[in-house]
C-alpha cells in the first residue's frame, strides 16, 4: 500500500473512532464546557495535593483531565464547533495539566524534578514561536500569509495522550499499590517527552518554512 493510501486509511479509521465517542457527548455539551472542566479539574489537583488527600482522589481528577481532554477536541471537531476560545484554550490547559501532574509526582518522590525541566524546555514553542513571529514582523520581514495560532501536529497530540496516560498509570500504581505501573508509566512520560521534542522540531521547521 503506497503512503498516501495508507494515512488515508488511518485517516478514515481514526474519523469512524471519532464519529462514535463524540456521540457519547450530550448534544447540550458544548467542547468548550469540556475545556472549562478540565481547567477546573486542574485547578483540584493542586488543592488535592496541598491538603495531603488520598492518593486515590489525585488519580480520579487525572483520569477526568486526560479523558476530558480527548473528549473536547473531538467533540469539537465531529460537531464542526471549533471556536477561537477553544482554540486557545485547549494547549493552555494541556501545558498546566502537564505542569500539575508532573509537580505532584515531584512531590511524591515519583519522579525526578530534571523532568520538569525538560518538559518546560521541549514546551518552550508556546513562547519561542510567537516571539519569533513577533521579531519577525517587527523587522519588516512579515511574509504575506502566517498563522496566529500554533495547531497541535500529530506528534503534540500524540505526545499529550501518552503523557496523560504515564500520569494516569503511575497515580494508579501509587493509589491501588500496584508498584508494577509506576515504572511502566514513567516509560510512557519519557516517550511522551521524546514526542515533545518531535513536536517542538516540527513547529520550528513550520516556522522557517512561514507557516507562522
Amino acid at each position: 500500500m503506497s503512503e498516501p493510501g495508507f494515512k488515508q486509511r488511518l485517516a478514515n479509521i481514526q474519523e469512524k473512532i471519532e464519529q462514535k465517542i463524540a456521540l457519547l457527548v450530550p448534544s447540550r455539551v458544548h467542547p468548550n464546557h469540556l475545556t472549562s472542566f478540565r481547567l477546573a479539574v486542574i485547578l483540584l489537583l493542586p488543592v488535592a495535593e496541598f491538603y495531603a488527600l488520598s492518593a486515590k482522589i489525585v488519580f480520579w481528577l487525572a483520569i477526568l483531565g486526560a479523558v476530558s481532554d480527548s473528549l473536547d477536541g473531538i467533540t469539537a471537531r465531529q460537531r464542526h464547533q471549533i471556536t477561537p476560545l477553544g482554540t486557545t484554550l485547549d494547549p493552555i490547559a494541556d501545558k498546566l495539566f502537564a505542569v500539575v501532574c508532573f509537580i505532584i509526582l515531584w512531590r511524591r518522590d515519583m519522579i525526578s524534578g530534571n523532568l520538569i525541566t525538560w518538559m518546560l524546555l521541549l514546551e518552550s514553542h508556546l513562547v519561542v514561536i510567537p516571539v519569533l513571529s513577533f521579531i519577525y514582523r517587527l523587522i519588516g520581514g512579515k511574509p504575506s500569509q502566517r498563522e496566529t495560532t500554533i495547531r497541535p501536529n500529530i506528534f503534540g497530540k500524540a505526545k499529550m495522550v501518552v503523557i496523560s496516560s504515564g500520569f494516569c498509570l503511575m497515580f494508579m500504581g501509587r493509589a491501588f499499590t500496584w508498584a508494577q505501573l509506576i515504572p511502566m508509566g514513567r516509560f510512557l512520560i519519557y516517550t511522551g517527552l521524546v514526542l515533545s521534542g518531535m513536536a517542538l522540531i516540527n513547529y520550528l521547521l513550520e516556522w522557517i518554512t512561514e507557516k507562522y
